[in-house]
């Protein structure tokens, strides 16, 4: 759900939907979206009992501010990142802040970002091979598994 003001209240409504009719709601925001405008939303959205997952968290270059993301999971929210960037170049400014991420158990779940078959295809096999050699096996059950298992029983993580 691209975040808008409206968002909340068409939720309550049923006019939007939560993942798998859960409390998740998988938010996106407008690259440029300041840090407070997203504590106040995720605030607010907790409040509202859901479970706010922040889509493409790379996305927002304010995120990568001191500890924001740490900030952020403390008030409620979940993280997700996109596969295609974890499997970049190492060199590559986004590629070394996801690595990072992911390095210190900051992020819940990971996507594709696939729209279709030809433009937006769903690469994962650099990312998957950086992650099997990098991240601790428990951590990778729960991106690839678990942390998905709780959305569909309704559950915290």
């Amino acid at each position: 759900i691209l975040y808008t003001d409206e968002v909340l209240g068409k939720l309550k409504k049923g006019e939007l939907l939560t993942l798998a009719g859960s409390r998740y709601v998988l938010i996106e925001f407008m690259p440029d979206i300041p840090y407070s405008s997203i504590q106040r939303i995720v605030r607010n959205m907790v409040m509202e009992q859901y479970m706010p997952v922040l889509a493409h968290i790379e996305r927002y270059g304010v995120l990568r501010e001191d500890s924001r993301v740490e900030e952020l999971t403390d008030l409620g929210a979940y993280m997700q990142m996109n596969y295609r960037r974890i499997g970049g170049r190492w060199y590559d400014e986004t590629t070394r802040w996801c690595r990072k991420m992911l390095k210190e158990g900051r992020i819940h779940f990971l996507a594709t970002d696939s729209h279709d078959l030809k433009t937006r295809y769903p690469a994962t096999t650099d990312a998957e091979f950086w992650i099997y050699k990098h991240l601790d096996k428990d951590y990778i059950r729960n991106l690839f598994y678990r942390n998905a298992e709780k959305i569909l029983l309704n559950q915290k993580i």
